[in-house]
């Protein structure tokens, strides 16, 4: 049987997993280009959360939406399983995700990513139709992620170290985040999407540009609008010879807590500019579930096997 991994790389919430937990960030004071990408990298990868999952709830699921070329749409929900609290050192992040609907209905991945750099990261896939599980060496970094218009280095592979970033200054947001438009198409017209955020509108935020150590690379630098006091990263757009290649949006809601501390993604919408290919990952509030009472050995090739179809 052969696999097709750019259809199933997914790590869900990953747009945003592998952790460095040696990253801190002055407590006052202005802040280095460096230090406030490493203070967004701990948002985006979950750094300030212990265990956390995603869980349909009623009619409510998380869910991957790729639109391509001709308006061409494909659906996939999800249950997605986080630990970024092992006793052992050595693991930064564990991420289980289970697909509930769509061609990869059954699919299990279970991701490990390590403290060391050095050493790639794991990742298990139980395929339904084998009953089997396969163990696969870490992807390229501009391997598409999930099908979708984002990369795997993007959701999981790239740390701050693979850029070179400078701080351009200062502003305030005059935008609403961009979404996903139903446009009357039937398979979008049945879900219940999320709506333009604006709710950021206004807030000050530091625009960083990062360049890639990378050569000849799929993009040449990105810049990104960052929150200047709880560093969320808002829209990140790519270029290529100084033109815009694709943006990122993402849109962040409060997860019960502290307010500075923990929100998540609910929404990440990208779209590439030449072939307008777009990409949603949508996770409904209703179906998060902060610090899941699951011991670390839920996250293991034992539990992929207990997956059923």
């Amino acid at each position: 049987m052969l696999i097709n991994m750019r259809m199933i790389k997914i790590s869900v919430l990953s747009i945003f997993f592998s952790v460095c937990s040696q990253y801190s960030v002055a407590a006052t004071g202005d802040l280095t280009a460096d230090q406030i990408v490493l203070e967004a990298y701990r948002h985006t990868h979950w750094l300030r959360v212990d265990k956390l999952a995603t869980q349909k709830t009623g009619r409510k699921v998380a869910t991957l939406i790729n639109r391509g070329r001709g308006g061409r749409v494909t659906i996939n929900t999800f249950d997605n399983y986080v630990n970024s609290d092992f006793d052992d050192p050595s693991i930064e992040t564990k991420t289980l995700a289970i697909f509930q609907s769509g061609k990869q209905r059954g699919l299990g991945l279970l991701m490990t990513s390590y403290t060391a750099m050095e050493k790639p990261p794991s990742i298990l896939i139980w395929l339904p139709e084998l009953r089997k599980v396969r163990r696969f060496l870490a992807p390229a970094h501009d391997d598409a992620w999930a099908g979708s218009v984002m990369t795997f280095g993007e959701v999981f592979l790239r740390r701050p170290e693979h850029e070179k970033h400078e701080l351009l200054g200062r502003e305030n947001i005059d935008y609403c985040l961009a979404m996903m438009s139903v446009n009357e198409h039937k398979k979008l017209s049945r879900l219940t999407l999320p709506v333009s955020d604006c709710s950021f509108k206004g807030r000050e935020v530091y625009q960083l540009k990062s360049t890639t150590k990378f050569k000849n690379w799929w993009y040449d630098y990105h810049i990104s609008d960052i929150d200047s006091e709880n560093y969320f990263p808002y829209k990140t757009v790519y270029f290529k010879n100084h033109q815009p290649v694709k943006t990122i949006w993402i849109a962040w809601k409060h997860g019960g807590r502290d307010a500075s501390l923990v929100h998540y993604p609910y929404y990440i919408f990208g779209r590439v500019d030449a072939t307008k290919f777009e990409s949603l990952f949508y996770v409904p509030e209703e179906t998060v579930r902060w610090n899941v009472d699951l011991p670390d050995r839920f996250w293991s090739e034992r539990t992929l096997r207990k997956i059923k179809r």
